[in-house]
């Protein structure tokens, strides 16, 4: 199996979720589908990562399609006024917050996790103080506190919570052991997870990304194996913009369909 078909897998599948959450009354069973969907992404992003001829180019081309992600949600909200708060799906943020910490080790090795710990930390802190500044009201201000720690690439808040991003940062070193990549998502999928859910997730404003079903990440990994090494033929901007514009599309149906005012 190659890189393309394990990019289609994970696209249909991803559709499929993102269905089962944006329209109202839908079978459960469309959600649990998807759980395979990001992990077999991520798995991809790792591959592409490792043989793309410059990997700046390629953290800047992640960073600039998530603000594009970004603002587009803005936008959306400023449309329709979603009473769910503003849209927070945006997995390009996700990757490039790994890619950069993959980035960051390669070249500074433990300097390198240092500078991004503390540079985490900082952006942490910037934010909590200010979502505490209650003396500036406002619509725009609204949007900057929200956005802040998206544009400055906050672990903390990226789709999927911190877990996911040290999933990438380990699948990327894991991903030519079938054994320790093995190991690794059967860990993800019921200790992490599971336990993340239940015990760790009150603690976070966005919580750690993980729910009870996201156990079910462990069925992508007959699929990843199955990964032949092979890139196969397909447009490298394809998904870059399938993503964005498919989320917006059942954003708008859900809004004007479902939740007409």
């Amino acid at each position: 199996m190659n890189h393309r078909t394990l990019k289609r897998i994970a696209l249909i599948t991803m559709i499929i979720d993102h269905i089962g959450a944006f329209i109202p009354g839908a079978p459960i069973w469309l959600r649990y589908i998807g759980r395979i969907s990001a992990p077999i992404f991520f798995f991809c992003c790792a591959h592409s990562l490792e043989h793309t001829k410059d990997k700046r180019k390629f953290a800047i081309r992640l960073y600039l399609f998530s603000l594009l992600m970004i603002f587009g949600n803005v936008i959306l909200d400023v449309i329709f006024d979603f009473k769910e708060g503003l849209p927070e799906d945006n997995i390009f943020l996700t990757l490039f917050v790994g890619v950069m910490a993959v980035l960051l080790y390669e070249k500074y090795k433990a300097g390198g996790i240092a500078i991004f710990c503390l540079y985490q930390v900082g952006v942490y802190l910037l934010s909590d103080w200010l979502c505490s500044i209650d003396s500036i009201r406002g619509q725009a201000w609204h949007y900057f506190i929200y956005i802040i720690p998206w544009i400055t690439g906050s672990a903390y808040d990226v789709e999927y919570g911190v877990t996911f991003v040290l999933l990438f940062i380990l699948m990327y070193y894991t991903k030519d052991n079938p054994m320790l990549l093995s190991a690794l998502i059967i860990t993800c999928s019921f200790c992490v997870y599971k336990v993340s859910h239940r015990y760790l997730s009150p603690f976070f404003r966005t919580g750690l990304g993980c729910w009870d079903m996201q156990y079910l990440m462990i069925f992508c990994l007959p699929i990843i194996l199955l990964y032949n090494g092979k890139k196969g033929k397909g447009s490298k901007y394809f998904y870059y913009l399938f993503y964005p514009l498919h989320l917006w599309a059942l954003y708008i149906v859900q809004q004007c369909v479902f939740f007409k005012k």
